[in-house]
């Protein structure tokens, strides 16, 4: 249902795939060096990319935007199945604010802004909200370019 970027470089893709793994496994800002680490022990990361990654991962989370998003008081939710009248969907994070608000994430490596992703967006944040979430928001965060996109709710 979603775009591929059948059109990014093999290099770019691998990139973007390797810092897909590391953000799924920081679930707050504490975590970056563990989930860091993790990733290249297990040859995720390879040993030559490593520096280079640990710069765009703690550039990207040094964003006053994001920070939010990585507080440990909040409860989050990475990688996990969303399931809702059969249809089953896997957002990148979701975080619950103690305040009560849902925020939705989802990474984007690629140079490939597609209302696609928008429209991905958009349905992680209805089955939420169909789940009893509220105050509902949602977000396509591109790390490598610092841009952060906000998407309403259909």
């Amino acid at each position: 249902k979603y775009v591929v970027d059948d059109m990014v470089p093999n290099e770019q893709r691998e990139k973007g795939t390797r810092l897909h793994n590391v953000f799924k496994r920081i679930k707050y800002i504490d975590d970056v060096d563990v989930a860091l680490h993790y990733c290249k022990v297990k040859g995720i990361i390879p040993i030559e990319e490593f520096d280079d990654d640990v710069e765009i991962v703690k550039k990207a989370l040094s964003d006053t935007r994001v920070q939010e998003w990585f507080n440990s008081n909040n409860k989050v939710y990475n990688e996990r199945s969303l399931v809702f009248n059969k249809e089953k969907s896997r957002p990148d994070r979701v975080v619950v604010t103690p305040e009560g608000r849902t925020i939705v994430v989802d990474y984007k490596f690629g140079k490939i802004h597609s209302t696609d992703y928008i429209e991905q967006v958009q349905d992680y944040m209805n089955y939420l909200a169909d789940m009893g979430f509220e105050n509902i928001e949602g977000y396509l965060w591109y790390p490598l370019e610092c841009k952060i996109q906000r998407v309403k709710k259909k």
